[in-house]
């Protein structure tokens, strides 16, 4: 891809801050998937910040997972009580409309 002006990568830049607030959940995900817990507890620490521009389409891909994969964590790490507050906003987040994913399915 070639650039005229500095100002012409914007659109660029813009879908790397999407991913960058999407990736620790990702990277959290495959880790839960492949049984690194403690490296996925790490990753789901924090919160990741929204786009300045508000929701945007990576969004589903982290927004509300990480409450799934923090209550599936919880539970792996023998914390009933932390894993049942992440599963009560899960639910309460991601509506009555399954992803593609089936999350919804196996919240308790």
């Amino acid at each position: 891809m070639e650039f005229d002006a500095p100002g012409d990568a914007s659109p660029c830049a813009c879908t790397a801050r999407e991913y960058a607030a999407a990736l620790p959940v990702l990277l959290a995900w495959a880790d839960v998937e492949t049984g690194h817990v403690a490296e996925a507890a790490a990753l789901l620490r924090s919160n990741p910040s929204l786009s300045e521009v508000g929701l945007n389409w990576a969004t589903p891909l982290y927004f509300p997972r990480i409450f799934y994969l923090r209550a599936v964590v919880a539970e792996k790490q023998g914390k009933p009580e932390e894993a049942r507050e992440n599963w009560r906003i899960f639910r309460a987040l991601s509506g009555p409309d399954p992803l593609m994913w089936g999350e919804e399915r196996q919240a308790k």
